[in-house]
């Protein structure tokens, strides 16, 4: 098992890039309801606990705000990283990766990541040594 010390890369989806839209909708309604200040606090920690770590040896994946969720995977056993982007994705710099282990299973896949192919291009120099 993998600790914080020897992270190499690590990374978490972010707010207003991902979705500048709903963020001033947010924003809007803070102002008019008060309830945007809700829907802001909890998208806040859904971003702030969603968190994808390259440690020496593997890709460690965490979410959850009250339940957690997290997934291990060796580096040796990534076959695939692929990277979407909108067009709106590419003007923020983010997008979608989804990693897939041994036999092409999709073992993870996160929205609103900033730099996608530096996190791509992280994943597979760490394969090569």
């Amino acid at each position: 098992m993998s600790d914080a010390n020897n992270a190499v890369y690590s990374v978490s989806p972010t707010m207003f890039r991902s979705n500048p839209v709903g963020f001033i909708v947010c924003l809007f309604l803070i102002l008019v309801f008060g309830i945007g200040a809700l829907i802001l606090i909890g998208w806040y920690l859904i971003t702030k606990y969603t968190k994808l770590k390259i440690d020496r040896d593997e890709i460690v994946f965490s979410e959850g705000v009250l339940s957690r969720r997290h997934s291990h995977i060796p580096l040796d056993r990534v076959s695939t990283v692929k990277v979407y982007q909108s067009i709106m994705d590419r003007i923020f710099n983010i997008g979608k990766i989804e990693i897939y282990g041994a036999g092409d299973v999709l073992e993870v896949a996160v929205k609103g990541i900033p730099n996608p192919d530096e996190l791509r291009r992280v994943i597979k120099s760490r394969q090569r040594k």
